[in-house]
């Protein structure tokens, strides 16, 4: 199912409303009718039309999925409910290729880009709270050496002071404080390294930050423009669709995320060319929602089945 995303202000990405497929199907109520007289005597027939190419799906594994999934429903009664014929069958099933199909495309792409960003963004997310975190470190160091370097030279500028007033420093004392200021002016030195240092990691961090920075904005920019596909192309999308009119009887597929959705909407239009309505049980195949994971029917299914062909067991 589809999903509406929201743009992330931290490396954290927030998932929103969930989307979800509708089956859409025609009215056939004169065709259900006659099939529940019929069906239980009677297998319908199908035939595979027109695979388009654009579908990226092989014939071969386009005509296995379509026979896979009819077969389902044989499996499942117990007997034969549908049989494949090579032409001119009751049902043709047709791959209709459209702005559905090219617009779930484009989400799979972009479904890719946004994981393969979250992926990028964690990474550097994490680079950027590490050198952080040594940033603080230094920093918290370097204020303490600093601090220490402020009283050491107080304490020296004092015995200065007090020497100076008593006319000069005796001979131990000038050697003590000449000791002192060395070692002071060693302080300055190292002070000023750890500063260099310090600005260097600085650097580094403002140089993350700005790359978070960007790929942050990148990432929103790709949520964005998969939400307005999303919100503008796909909020009702019909997956698959029976019709059956004066022409006959049809499945359109026109849109499928993976091969276990395929399956499902294929299943569920066999289901409806057998007369079969929706259920209200969600994990069934014929829910109106494509929203389940199962991949064959269920009891709700079985239940409907024997509703429409009387002693299928």
């Amino acid at each position: 199912m589809r999903k509406v995303l929201d743009t992330i202000v931290t490396a954290t990405l927030i998932f929103g409303s969930i989307f979800i497929y509708y089956y859409y199907d025609e009215a056939v109520s004169f065709t259900r009718v006659l099939l529940q007289t019929e069906l239980c005597a009677k297998a319908v027939t199908f035939s595979i039309g027109t695979i388009d190419p654009r579908f990226k799906l092989s014939k071969t594994e386009g005509e296995k999925i379509i026979t896979d999934s009819a077969l389902k429903w044989n499996t499942f009664a117990g007997k034969e409910l549908l049989k494949q014929v090579e032409s001119n069958g009751n049902v043709v099933v047709e791959f209709v290729y459209d702005s559905r199909q090219e617009a779930t495309e484009k989400l799979g792409s972009l479904e890719y880009k946004l994981d393969t960003s979250k992926v990028g963004l964690l990474a550097t997310k994490s680079l950027y709270d590490s050198h952080k975190a040594t940033y603080q470190r230094a920093q918290l160091s370097y204020e303490a050496h600093q601090d220490s370097f402020k009283i050491a030279l107080a304490s020296y500028n004092t015995r200065v002071e007090t020497a100076h007033k008593r006319g000069g420093a005796q001979r131990g004392e000038y050697q003590a404080l000449s000791a002192e200021s060395v070692k002071l002016q060693g302080s300055v030195s190292a002070l000023q390294n750890e500063l260099a240092a310090l600005n260097g990691i600085l650097r580094q961090l403002n140089t993350l930050g700005a790359t978070l920075n960007g790929e942050v904005i990148a990432h929103n920019t790709t949520v964005r423009t998969y939400n307005g596909i999303v919100g503008e192309e796909l909020r009702e999308f019909e997956e698959g669709q029976y019709v059956s009119d004066k022409s006959g009887q049809k499945i359109y597929v026109y849109q499928y995320e993976d091969l276990l959705k395929l399956s499902r909407v294929l299943q569920h239009e066999f289901g409806h060319a057998l007369g079969l309505d929706h259920v209200t049980d969600p994990k069934a195949i014929m829910y109106f929602q494509n929203s389940g994971s199962a991949s064959s029917p269920n009891s709700a299914d079985l239940a409907e089945l024997a509703r429409v062909c009387k002693g299928t067991k």
